[in-house]
């Protein structure tokens, strides 16, 4: 009775515990319904591809007992059971009654019901989900513990008048633990119904992103133990985070609660302290004296940014990793005429004119050559293949742009090679060319460590046969186009590349990516800023005979303000000081996991660390601000007979 009393008096705590709660559940169970949802897609692929059935074999008047269906196509017969996860046994058994041979299991399928006696995809997913949900709930885990913490702190007085009328400790510590089973049904309810929609919208926006790459649209799907696994985390940490304070609150010490004064710890006053203001001076006393009410929003804010942090940086890594190494073109198509002549030059160009904001049209062929071993900058390299291209003068583009792997690493390389004049040996003639660092739109791709790329005005002195491509930038329906000309013209020697496409697909994905991992990151800065703000509410209202008296003795509502200010800048500083040697750790045990398979430099989360410092700081100090308006309207003599039972 008392539990329910409590949690409807304290509205505002009670609403703000069961939202953190049910901001938990929404996370947790958002991740295990995408997996869910995955494996469901990939059963779809897997029995569209290859099938449905559990084995395929030879055999002949098999016994048809837990067999859901059977089919013979070319003496080969596939089998479906009625319980896939018994298809090794059911197989054994029938092929002991049986002559049976050439079996083949379906282990694409097994592995996603989790039976494959090989790759076992099912317990990857599930080890997947307990390794992301066990990291998340280290931190998030202490957030929901000191929501349930404060609660006790607040009510440490009215625990030990408890205890003084005769309340056993057992039920002093049932009571608190009451409230967090009442509010953990709560907000696993709520959780339920919004991260089931939250997921469906997810989905949706993942299938309208990638829908180019996806063969069908990922559905919403409830698959049982990446549902319980979840709930099971979320009951295991709000139960241990209930249980903790519950305990504590059975121990409170009967006098030290009821005269509140065990908190306070009086120190010697620093000589610069003297120099400051009377606002100042309150803040630094009221840190000082109060330090454990101030731990558990400093430790919230601490959580709060290394998991933005962290989350970002994986984000900023893997969206570098995808710009430097996949060398996508800054154009939208490229097409290729094999075979080329003037006159399919004249009809590609109108094609070009007609479908293009902006194009370039060059002719290539490929000879091999012989590069002189003193026109290389560094002697290791050694050029086989000699592309020509038309252009408007004569050079050789003294560049290489590629990426290649070495030792099992991605490298990076973007650097020119040659001295500034170059001998070639072409068609048993040696030759001195100037080189250039300027590279034609289009022929980006040909700058690899095997081609010397050569552009000249008359490529008809260098190639019997050549082929015509277009470089094209502008909206237009390439497949529909192409088809069309080709038609209209007899040109069936012409290969496309629709690159605008290919870059959206690349877009999209790490558009998909940004939406699951700030949607995480987002759930989990909510559930910290609500701990917060109940932390820094109760905080207050455990001052308000402090405001009381400051009030009583002349202080201004704009000097409490100021005060107020200073105590939220020092509390984010402090949360910042101590987070920062861990954004640094963290942030060097990825970048070095990275270096052994990509060649980058290490990133500095300057952005998101400012972004997250002005965030928190604004919800400190506005719902310290808020608070303190609730007090302010009151009369001092109220504040002062304020006992908060």
């Amino acid at each position: 009775m008392l539990t329910l009393k409590y949690l409807i008096k304290n509205k505002k705590r009670t609403i703000i515990t069961i939202s953190s709660i049910t901001l938990v559940t929404i996370l947790f169970l958002c991740i295990g319904l995408l997996f869910s949802s995955i494996r469901d897609y990939m059963i779809k692929d897997v029995t569209k591809t290859i099938g449905d059935y559990h084995v395929k074999m030879e055999v002949k008047n098999i016994d048809k007992s837990n067999i859901k269906k059977i089919e013979t196509k070319e003496n080969i017969t596939y089998i479906t059971y009625d319980d896939i996860k018994n298809t090794y046994n059911y197989t054994k058994q029938k092929c002991k009654e049986v002559k049976c041979t050439n079996i083949n299991y379906n282990e694409n399928l097994l592995s996603l019901h989790g039976v494959s006696q090989k790759e076992n995809i099912l317990n990857m997913f599930k080890n997947l989900i307990i390794i992301i949900l066990t990291i998340l709930s280290l931190g998030i885990g202490l957030i929901i513990y000191n929501a349930f913490s404060i609660s006790v702190i607040e009510r440490k007085k009215q625990f030990s008048m408890l205890k003084s009328i005769g309340m056993t400790k057992k039920q002093i510590r049932n009571m608190v633990l009451l409230e967090g089973i009442i509010t953990l049904i709560c907000g696993l309810f709520i959780g339920f119904l919004i991260s089931v929609n939250a997921m469906f919208m997810v989905l949706k926006i993942i299938n309208n992103l990638l829908s180019d790459l996806f063969t069908r649209n990922l559905t919403l799907s409830f698959y049982p133990a990446f549902i319980v696994i979840p709930l099971t985390f979320v009951i295991i940490m709000v139960l241990i985070s209930a249980y903790i304070p519950a305990r504590k609150a059975s121990k409170q010490n009967i006098i030290g609660s009821i005269r509140n004064n065990e908190i306070f710890k009086y120190k010697k006053e620093p000589r610069y302290i003297s120099k400051l203001s009377i606002t100042k001076k309150l803040s630094y006393y009221n840190y000082q004296r109060c330090k454990k009410k101030y731990r558990p929003i400093i430790l919230c804010i601490f959580i709060s940014v290394i998991i933005y942090t962290t989350f970002s940086l994986y984000l900023n890594y893997g969206i570098k990793s995808i710009n430097d190494f996949s060398n996508l073109p800054k154009y939208d198509a490229e097409i290729t005429i094999l075979n080329s002549d003037k006159t399919k030059e004249k009809q590609i160009e109108k094609y070009a004119k007609a479908n293009s904001k902006e194009y370039n049209i060059f002719n290539t062929c490929t000879l091999k050559t012989k590069v002189n071993k003193e026109s290389y900058l560094d002697k290791r390299y050694k050029n086989n293949n000699l592309i020509i291209a038309s252009g408007k003068e004569e050079y050789v583009i003294n560049k290489i742009k590629q990426t290649e792997t070495k030792n099992d690493k991605m490298i990076k390389i973007d650097k020119p090679y040659l001295k500034n004049k170059v001998k070639l040996n072409i068609n048993n003639e040696e030759k001195e060319i100037k080189t250039k660092k300027i590279v034609p739109k289009g022929l980006e791709n040909y700058l690899t460590k095997e081609n010397t790329v050569l552009i000249t005005n008359n490529i008809q002195n260098y190639c019997t046969n050549y082929n015509t491509t277009l470089i094209l930038k502008g909206n237009i329906n390439l497949k529909e186009t192409i088809t069309k000309f080709s038609k209209e013209n007899n040109i069936y020697d012409i290969q496309y590349i629709d690159v605008k496409k290919a870059n959206k697909i690349t877009t999209n994905i790490i558009t998909a990516i940004k939406i699951i991992l700030y949607g995480i990151t987002i759930l989990v800065l909510l559930i910290g800023i609500s701990t917060v703000i109940n932390t820094i509410w109760t905080s207050l209202n455990l001052r308000s005979k402090e405001f009381a008296c400051l009030k009583s003795v002349g202080l201004t509502t704009k000097q409490m303000k100021n005060m107020l200010m200073i105590e939220s800048l020092y509390i984010v500083i402090k949360g910042f000081l101590i987070s920062l040697p861990f954004i640094y750790l963290i942030n060097y045990i990825l970048y070095e996991s990275l270096k052994k398979v990509f060649d980058m430099n290490m990133l500095i989360p300057y952005k998101e660390i400012i972004i997250i410092f002005i965030t928190l700081l604004l919800i400190v100090y506005i719902t310290m601000l808020k608070a303190h308006q609730k007090f302010n309207n009151n009369q001092i003599i109220t504040m002062m007979t304020n006992e908060n039972i």
